[in-house]
């Protein structure tokens, strides 16, 4: 992380540049405003490339008092050759849990597959300001003989006439299986209690997004989770593993082509770590020929 040391009030447009910083490949800048319009032309001045059908979007978080991260990809900081862009975490103080998914409508073209995992001590969590639906494993089980998991999915979303997430996760998890957090959140101390995850996913458009503001279920805590037979590192869904498998891997794992919900949950085979790296490309590799 670079400071490049450039905070202060931008003399043309009175917004208020908090922080600009390099990030790994990306330029940073932490700014705050009371009028939309002069946050668009700030970032136009400075080539983030908003356009000005993002007024909306953007007001409606300046009415609210928020800052916003603006990232663009530093050419210094990056080479000529292909490079798989890492995401960014983001953490802010909120007096609720939320997601700021209305701001994703400025750059989403069409419908977005959005997955968002809650983490509590101890209960489930609901979607207080969107349908929230938990798997109906009754019409699963139905479907699941004669069409596919996702194909299944997406028909349950439809059947609900409004934006909706479905809970696909529901239940305890012991801290060793969310190791890969404790390095980014220390706050989360290592405990032989464990901790409640809830798993939402949604297909949405541009024009359904709004922040998805979470509160503790109502109803209870009730535990449960989708699990499917698929097997590890068939990401051609053809039964089998073999060379053409790794190819796929190998595109995602260098940033060529974006991994789908499939690919992320057949994909990530060894460390089970959450990304798709190139050593889930050589674990499926070894196996398709019988080295593993």
């Amino acid at each position: 992380m670079t400071d490049l040391g450039k905070a202060g009030v931008d003399r043309e447009t009175r917004v208020k540049v908090w922080e600009q910083l390099t990030v790994g490949p990306y330029d940073v800048s932490i700014i705050s405003g009371t009028d939309s319009n002069a946050l668009i032309k700030w970032l136009n001045k400075n080539e983030y490339l908003i356009t000005n059908a993002a007024q909306s979007v953007i007001g409606f978080y300046v009415q609210k008092g928020w800052y916003f991260v603006a990232l663009k990809i530093s050419l210094e900081a990056t080479s000529d050759t292909a490079t798989a862009l890492k995401p960014i975490k983001i953490t802010f103080d909120s007096t609720q849990p939320i997601y700021p998914l209305k701001i994703s409508s400025i750059s989403s073209s069409e419908l977005a597959e959005i997955l968002i995992y809650v983490i509590t001590k101890d209960h489930k969590m609901v979607a207080s300001n969107f349908n929230t639906r938990d798997v109906d494993f009754d019409s699963l089980i139905e479907a699941i003989l004669i069409t596919d998991y996702e194909t299944w999915f997406k028909e349950q979303l439809s059947q609900f006439g409004e934006p909706a997430f479905i809970v696909e996760y529901s239940d305890y998890v012991r801290y060793w299986r969310l190791y890969s957090l404790y390095e980014e959140f220390p706050q989360m101390k290592e405990t032989e209690e464990p901790y409640f995850l809830t798993r939402f996913r949604t297909y949405i458009s541009p024009e359904q997004m709004d922040d998805v503001v979470f509160e503790k279920n109502p109803s209870g805590d009730k535990a449960f989770s989708v699990v499917l037979n698929w097997l590890d590192g068939d990401m051609d869904k053809d039964g089998r593993l073999t060379a053409l498998d790794g190819l796929i891997t190998q595109r995602i794992a260098i940033g060529y082509d974006n991994p789908t919900y499939f690919h992320r949950e057949v994909g990530d085979v060894y460390p089970e770590d959450g990304d798709i790296t190139k050593n889930d490309v050589i674990t499926i590799l070894s196996r398709s020929v019988g080295l593993w």
